[in-house]
C-alpha cells in the first residue's frame, strides 16, 4: 500500500497534529461541529448527538453534517 498511482490514498484526512481542546468559549470556532461540542462539554459522541437532536438549540444540516452557530450554542449554555 502507499505506492502506485495514488500514494496517499489511505492516509487519514485529519491534520498532522490534533487541535488542542478549547478551554474557553472564545476559543471555539464560529461554526461548531459535533466533535467541537463534545470536546468542549466533555461528552461522548452518542451524548453529543442526543443533545443535538433534542432541539435544545438551533442546529443546521449540511448534507449529513450537523452544524450550529457558536453564539447560539453559548446562549443555550448560559441559560439557567
Amino acid at each position: 500500500m502507499g505506492s502506485g498511482r495514488y500514494p496517499n490514498r489511505n492516509r487519514a484526512l485529519s491534520p498532522s497534529r490534533p487541535r488542542p481542546r478549547p478551554r474557553q468559549a472564545s476559543e471555539l470556532p464560529a461554526v461548531l461541529h459535533p466533535h467541537d461540542i463534545a470536546e468542549f462539554l466533555r461528552l461522548s459522541r452518542s451524548a453529543t448527538y442526543r443533545l443535538l437532536n433534542s432541539q435544545a438549540f438551533r442546529v443546521r444540516r449540511a448534507g449529513r453534517m450537523l452544524l450550529t452557530d457558536r453564539e447560539v450554542f453559548l446562549a443555550w449554555l448560559r441559560q439557567p
